[in-house]
Order: structure tokens, then C-alpha cells, then sequence
């Protein structure tokens, strides 16, 4: 695989870096951060118009149809300028479930609408006491007249407070496999509790009270249905992995622009060898989590879900050890400042340890590895 940029990606990435330093310096990631909602309107926007959240879609169903690369070249560098807005969860999870799912009239709105930015979507999976990983999910469909009324709760939804529409896993009674429902946020029966995370952003937990959607919201179904879930959350996880990359990148930079800067005993302490020695261990850090990124990203197209959940779940166990040396190095190296609000390098930090939760931790990782391993390995 080439992992060089084409020339269409390395216009991307100029035009995200700009976007990054035009309409989102570290002032403004600040002010988002603590604002009321934890996002900002206008910078979707201006997303929307630049076609990131096409990227995913389909040229047959109106999008971009781009490779998967083009998504981990955009989500690393909005990743390094620490944007929050919810491209992983519309732009990428939830328009690869919608791509490829049923739901006729309903999945082709919803689909136009968050490929155009006028909604945003988020996916609920996880719930509480389950490794993310594990299926059927606990929470229920019944089928009732010319609908579903929808049991259970999800926990830890991420993005969930400012979406349009919710795609919720389910358990069909009667049906192997996994459902997946959009159920828009007004919906009764559904209840959310909202609440910030570490980082700014928002997130939500679920309970579905005998909650009835029409029976054309259900989007997946069966055993395709799991499969295209599996599709589709692999891709969402390698674009939060390409975001951790470009984390590191941007923590390491704040480091060493701060070494350059801070004067110990007459001179700056980026001279002295023991911070030398450091910034070296966490360039390595960089460079380890990005070989394992391209890894991933080499595997993501393959059939074999047991091969690409496997990359996928090497590359969360090396980044997130490497994503946690390089950010408390980072403040570390920045002293007592480094874990202020008004220092990019524990934002770093804290947005890095949201990300790295959402596919689940090293440990689930770790087990999954193990589990898909080749046989004799």
C-alpha cells in the first residue's frame, strides 16, 4: 500500500491545517471547550461546506465515495488542532451505517441530511457492566403493530446531547445477529442524561422506555446487519486512531516549541540533555504510533473482520500507551503550567483520554488481539 499522499490528499490536508489555523487557534478551542454546548455551529458549517462529512458517502448515493486514507489524512490533522466537532460520529460512523443500510425514504433523509451538516447523528452502542465489544447488545426490540418499541440503556453516548437522531443497537427478539434503529431525539420514551466529559465535549446516557419507531427506522438487521455494524465501527475507530495520531504530533510540537522558549540558568532547557533525551522518546512515540496507524489502515478494506479488528486492536493497545507518554510528558515537561486550562498541552491530554476510551480500553484490546490471533501464533 502507498502511504504517500496523492495529490487530492495533500490538498485536503493543506485545506485542514488552514481551516485549523483560520477558524480554530487554541483561543477559540478554549472558548468552544467551555461554552455552553461544548461545540460550535459555525465551524460545522463550515465543515459541511467543504465536503469532510461526504467523504464516506457513497458517489452513488450523492457523496464523495473517497478511500478510507483521505478520512485518516483529514481526522489527523483536525486531531493535532484539537477540533471536537462530531465528524467521527456523523461523517463517519453513522454515514457508514446509513450507506449501508435499509430503511428506504428515512436512511436516504437522514443520509443527505448529515452529509450536508443540517444534522448531526450519533451512534449508541456501549452499555454498562458489557465490553464494548460484546454482542447481542442487552437492550431489546419487540416488534408491536407497524412499529418497535425499543428496552434497554446505553451508557457513555458520545455527542448524543447535540444530535438530531440517534442509531441505537438492539437485540431483535426472535432474530440472530444485531438491529440498528434511528431514533430522532424527540422520540417518547427516550430519556437522556446529559453531561460534559474531561474535554469539553458532551456526552449522554440512554434509557429507552418502551420507546416505538416506526418500523422504517430500523436501518440493520440479522447477521448482514452485524457484519455492516462491524464494517462501519471499524472505520469510525480508525478515524478516532488517525485522531490520536495527530494528537501526539501536536502534543510533541508543544513540547518542544516550550523547551525552545523556557530559559533555565541562562539559556533555553531544550540545550540541556536530559529534555533532549525526552523529546527524543516521545518522537519515537510519534513515529511507533503512526507505523501501527498505517497498519491498520492497510487492513481496513479486507473481508476478513478478524484481520482488520486485529490491526485495528494493536494499533489502540501501541497508541494509546504511546498517547499517554507523549501527553504527560508533554505537561511535564511544561511544569506546574502544563495542567492549566489556558496551556493546548492539557487539552491534548484530555481530549486524548476521551478518545481513547471510545472503542474500548487497552485491556478489551488486548483480550481481542489475543483472541483473533492466527492459529500457532
Amino acid at each position: 500500500m502507498d502511504f504517500n499522499l496523492s495529490p487530492e490528499q495533500q490538498l485536503l490536508r493543506d485545506s485542514a491545517t488552514r481551516f485549523v489555523r483560520e477558524r480554530h487557534p487554541f483561543e477559540t478551542r478554549r472558548a468552544i471547550a467551555n461554552g455552553a454546548t461544548g461545540y460550535s455551529d459555525g465551524l460545522w458549517s463550515a465543515m459541511a461546506d467543504l465536503g469532510w462529512l461526504m467523504l464516506n458517502v457513497p458517489e452513488d448515493q450523492g457523496g464523495l465515495g473517497a478511500p478510507m486514507a483521505d478520512t485518516v489524512v483529514l481526522m489527523h490533522t483536525l486531531g493535532k488542532g484539537l477540533v471536537a466537532e462530531p465528524v467521527i460520529n456523523t461523517g463517519v460512523w453513522a454515514a457508514c451505517l446509513l450507506a449501508g443500510g435499509e430503511g428506504g425514504a428515512v436512511r436516504r433523509h437522514w443520509l443527505d441530511a448529515s452529509a450536508s451538516g443540517a444534522a448531526r447523528l450519533a451512534v449508541a452502542h456501549r452499555e454498562n457492566g458489557r465490553s464494548w465489544q460484546g454482542l447481542p447488545p442487552a437492550t431489546r426490540a419487540r416488534r408491536d403493530g407497524d412499529g418497535y418499541l425499543l428496552g434497554g440503556q446505553k451508557i457513555a453516548v458520545c455527542d448524543a446531547p447535540v444530535a438530531d437522531a440517534l442509531l441505537i443497537t438492539a437485540a431483535e427478539e426472535g432474530q440472530p445477529g444485531l438491529a440498528v434503529f434511528l431514533v430522532e431525539r424527540n422520540t417518547p420514551g427516550l430519556v437522556r442524561d446529559d453531561y460534559r466529559l474531561v474535554d469539553g465535549s458532551a456526552a449522554s446516557d440512554l434509557t429507552l422506555l418502551d420507546c416505538r419507531v416506526p418500523a422504517a427506522n430500523r436501518l440493520l438487521a440479522g447477521e448482514e446487519g452485524a457484519a455492516t455494524f462491524a464494517a462501519a465501527s471499524d472505520r469510525a475507530h480508525l478515524a478516532v486512531l488517525a485522531t490520536l495520531a495527530g494528537l501526539m504530533e501536536g502534543s510533541l510540537e508543544l513540547a518542544a516549541d516550550y523547551a525552545r522558549t523556557r530559559r533555565q540558568f541562562g539559556q533555553p532547557i531544550a540545550a540541556f540533555q536530559a529534555i533532549q533525551h525526552l523529546l527524543a522518546d516521545m518522537f519515537v512515540a510519534c513515529q511507533e504510533s503512526q507505523s501501527i496507524l498505517f497498519q491498520a489502515l492497510a487492513a481496513i478494506d479486507s473481508p476478513d473482520a478478524a484481520r482488520r479488528q486485529r490491526a485495528l486492536s494493536a494499533a489502540a493497545v501501541v497508541m494509546g500507551e504511546g498517547l499517554r507518554f507523549v501527553t504527560e510528558q508533554g505537561i511535564q515537561l511544561h511544569g506546574g503550567y502544563g495542567v492549566t486550562d489556558e496551556y493546548a498541552i492539557s487539552h491534548c491530554h484530555r481530549r486524548g483520554m476521551v478518545l481513547a476510551q471510545w472503542f474500548g480500553d487497552g485491556d478489551e484490546h488486548l483480550a481481542r488481539f489475543s483472541r483473533l490471533a492466527p492459529h500457532g501464533d
